[in-house]
C-alpha cells in the first residue's frame, strides 16, 4: 500500500445493532477509501448498542477510551520518528 507521508486516518462510527460484525462493511469501505487517498488507516473507534442522539456522551467507557487516545498524542506522532 502506498503511503503519503503523515496522511492518517480514524475511522469512528456507532451503530443501534448490537452484533460484533456490524461494522465489518464500514471498515471495509473505509479502507478502500482510505487507499485510494493515499492514507494509512491508523485505527477505529467503534460502539454498537447507541441508537439515540447524544447516547455516545453516557457511555463512559468511549468517552474515556477517545479521550486517552487523544491525550496521549499517538494520533499526532509517527512510529518511525
Amino acid at each position: 500500500m502506498v503511503v503519503k507521508e503523515n496522511r492518517r486516518g480514524i475511522l469512528i462510527s456507532t451503530a443501534g445493532s448490537k452484533p460484533k460484525d456490524i461494522f465489518d462493511c464500514t471498515k471495509k469501505v473505509m479502507r478502500a477509501l482510505f487507499d485510494v487517498l493515499y492514507i494509512e488507516y491508523f485505527c477505529d473507534f467503534l460502539f454498537n448498542n447507541i441508537d439515540q442522539k447524544g447516547d455516545i456522551l453516557k457511555n463512559r467507557e468511549a468517552i474515556g477510551e477517545i479521550y486517552d487516545f487523544g491525550k496521549k498524542g499517538l494520533f499526532l506522532k509517527r512510529s518511525d520518528d
